[in-house]
């Protein structure tokens, strides 16, 4: 399962940090693309880079789940990118495996 999450039309971060931290990860050129309005930022696709470690890790795409919303566009989630850092904000994660 994989909940909702900032999607990649929202997920904005500077050129400098693509460079730094994604650019020699496997895959990376296809999960960031360039920012229309702002030459020094790019847009990360953050659920596809998900999808495909998930798929070079073994999982089935049949097996997987999403909940497509956007977090920071759906006002129903917290978003530290949105709202600041002032509101409270949990989150939770469960992953199972399960051999058939």
């Amino acid at each position: 399962y994989v909940g909702p999450l900032v999607c990649g039309n929202c997920y904005e971060f500077g050129r400098g940090m693509y460079e730094k931290e994604f650019r020699y990860q496997k895959n990376s050129k296809q999960w960031i693309k360039p920012h229309p309005a702002d030459e020094g930022k790019v847009l990360f696709d953050n659920r596809l880079a998900i999808l495909s470690q998930l798929k070079e890790s073994g999982v089935k795409e049949e097996n997987i789940v999403q909940d497509l919303r956007c977090t920071m566009e759906d006002k129903h989630f917290y978003s530290v990118r949105r709202d600041g850092f002032e509101k409270f904000s949990s989150f939770a994660l469960a992953i199972g495996f399960v051999n058939k």
